[in-house]
């Protein structure tokens, strides 16, 4: 029984190290516990993210959601840190070479603007009111991704706010871990799931880009200003925008349906309980609520998915 108790505490602490920061472990809000007071105003805040969503999400010509940043209202002025990114990318670069490593961090930028995710800003722009996001590479072994840009939304100058300062965060994901864990191991089947790429499947509006802006080095060897088109991992709000649109189209699909046997409302209800961010967790109780599942999270994704199920 001791055994079984450790095993879930080091469970648990992983999924929290990973979403949080190392000194948010001691925030009593981290794990929803808050004032009175406070927790009117933090829901009072989210009430309002969750309305400025509503009111400017959209379907775009390419088919996909766009979403606009949710900001916080008399937050102080964000200003162009172009300095602070610049030292942060000579930091960057000389540890891309150190390791060997520098052309293949640039072949993922080159991906990202063949899939229109980042785009050149164009020079009749690049003195309108900005923001840059310093990045840094991570390392991921055995992975289809093994580099990836990471960028820091928590840069801050001195006496400026970081990007993350000025942005409502949403909902405090990690209180949904516990019940999402639980309804994995009531049933026969555990599903696992994820959407692939899922922040960048997401479209931003055209006047936030410019506060998503980054440098990095074109061909040439000259030194070139990029802006992200989609939702960015790393901004504190994006976990709360990938939530609401997928919340958002299970929501829309259920009003679709009109009773489409294929996809039944109790599996569409289940989704609506089972994401945690961009990853599924649930469980069935026979082969035929597999498959029902399977049609239904294939049909909802952007794109493909990577499914798998186990017996528990």
């Amino acid at each position: 029984m001791r055994e079984i108790s450790d095993n879930s505490t080091l469970l648990l602490t992983s999924m929290l190290n990973k979403e949080a920061l190392i000194s948010h472990l001691w925030s009593l809000d981290t794990l929803g516990i808050l004032d009175p007071s406070e927790k009117k105003n933090r829901l009072e805040l989210q009430e309002e993210a969750r309305d400025h969503f509503l009111s400017t999400a959209k379907v775009n010509e390419e088919g996909r959601f766009q979403v606009s940043l949710p900001w916080l209202d008399n937050h102080l002025p964000l200003k162009d840190n172009h300095y602070l990114a610049v030292k942060r990318l000579d930091f960057t670069v000389k540890r891309l070479e150190a390791e060997k490593l520098y052309d293949a961090y640039g072949e993922v930028f080159n991906e990202f603007k063949r899939e229109s995710i980042i785009e050149v800003v164009p020079k009749s722009e690049i003195d309108l009111p900005c923001h840059y996001l310093p990045h840094r590479h991570v390392i991921k072994e055995n992975s289809t991704t093994r580099i990836r840009p990471v960028f820091d939304a928590s840069a801050k100058q001195k006496g400026s706010p970081s990007l993350n300062d000025c942005l409502e965060k949403g909902l405090n994901l990690i209180e949904l871990v516990p019940s999402i864990l639980h309804r994995f191991r009531m049933n026969r089947i555990g599903v696992s799931a994820d959407i692939r790429k899922a922040f960048l499947q997401i479209c931003v509006y055209p006047k936030d880009k410019d506060y998503l802006r980054f440098l990095w080095y074109g061909t040439d060897g000259k030194l070139k200003c990029y802006r992200h088109c989609r939702v960015v991992f790393g901004v504190t709000s994006s976990p709360f925008l990938l939530v609401s649109v997928i919340q958002y189209l299970l929501e829309s699909t259920l009003k679709e349906l009109n009773g489409n046997p294929k996809y039944t409302v109790d599996i569409i209800e289940q989704l609506k309980k089972s994401f945690y961010v961009d990853n599924c967790l649930a469980s069935v109780k026979n082969e035929l609520e597999l498959q029902q599942f399977i049609q239904c999270f294939r049909y909802l994704s952007y794109k493909e998915t990577r499914i798998t199920w186990l017996g528990i």
